[in-house]
């Protein structure tokens, strides 16, 4: 079977296009999160959440430079829990490795961000949404 691609966030502004002499600001934002804690340990209670928030053009541009970092360093993606811990993909890095990475990491993150944004959910809410939109 034959699936639609889901569309892109940067096509959404076709759907509201300006009014004949009146302007309308429609901004669509991306963001990228991560969470605090083992969001699988039956004793949390709570999930934390926070990261970078930004147009949709910027991180068309931030996207193909944050996949050549991860791919110099020969990782999938940054998690902190496993990066501190130099545990998974980082399992045999060295500190010196770990801050080169975020040294390359950092200016990115801050140069393309607009915003940084955090919340805490209570993990029913959490538990609540699907699997995919958890990822």
């Amino acid at each position: 079977m034959i699936r639609p691609s889901a569309p892109r966030m940067s096509d959404l502004r076709l759907l509201c296009p300006p009014s004949f002499g009146q302007k309308r600001l429609i901004m669509a934002l991306g963001l990228y999160l991560d969470f605090s804690g083992s969001i699988d340990d039956p004793n949390i209670n709570f999930v934390g959440l926070g990261g970078p928030i930004s147009s949709v053009e910027k991180w068309e541009e931030f996207k193909p430079l944050w996949k050549g970092i991860l791919d110099d360093y020969g990782v999938k993606k940054l998690r902190m829990a496993d990066l501190s811990a130099l545990h998974g993909e980082y399992e045999n890095w060295t500190e010196e490795k770990k801050k080169a990475f975020l040294g390359e990491l950092t200016p990115l993150i801050n140069k393309y961000s607009e915003h940084f944004v955090g919340a805490v959910l209570p993990m029913p809410i959490w538990n609540a949404f699907s699997e995919e939109n958890r990822k």
